[in-house]
């Protein structure tokens, strides 16, 4: 089985500033070390019971429209990242490269031998979408449609060369 990243604890950029700006009202920009990153201490939590302590390295870029983007940086790869993943015995974060994690939606590709599932997952997202609206398809319904069809096309399919 593939691991899959909603699977993993995972640790943000967001969360990481917002905790920086509570714990100093005048967080302003951050300021590097010797060409280094900026390196603060995390606290967070894996299960309700269970808090932790973790450092981590900051980075941050000015983009062309202003104000700073800021990054996680990896320990391992020395990548800026979005977010950081826990490994659980040693509460230590990586990144999704280190740990060779992939997204779910990887696992659907089309033109595979499981191609009428993909479409029923597929289908699952426009099902709770509205279908109508006065009187006529909308750009859901026109999608759940197609993809029912194809379904239903595949089934037949495979029921005809079983009858051969």
């Amino acid at each position: 089985m593939i691991n899959t990243i909603e699977l993993e604890k995972r640790i943000s950029v967001q969360s990481v500033v917002k905790q920086i700006r509570m714990a100093d009202r005048e967080f302003g920009p951050l300021m590097r070390n010797n060409g280094g990153y900026g390196k603060y201490q995390y606290m967070g939590t894996v299960d309700r019971d269970k808090c932790f302590i973790i450092d981590v390295l900051l980075d941050f870029i000015v983009p062309s429209y202003g104000g700073m983007r800021y990054f996680l940086v990896c320990r391992n790869c020395e990548r800026r990242v979005m977010h950081l993943y826990l490994v659980n015995p040693y509460m230590q974060a990586y990144c999704r490269h280190c740990l060779k994690l992939e997204y779910a939606s990887r696992q659907f590709r089309p033109g595979t031998l499981f191609r009428a599932f993909s479409h029923t997952y597929r289908a699952g997202y426009y099902w709770h979408r509205r279908h109508r609206y006065g009187g006529k398809l909308t750009r859901a319904g026109r999608q759940l449609a197609k993809y029912n069809a194809s379904l239903k096309k595949s089934i037949d399919q495979g029921f005809a060369q079983n009858r051969d």
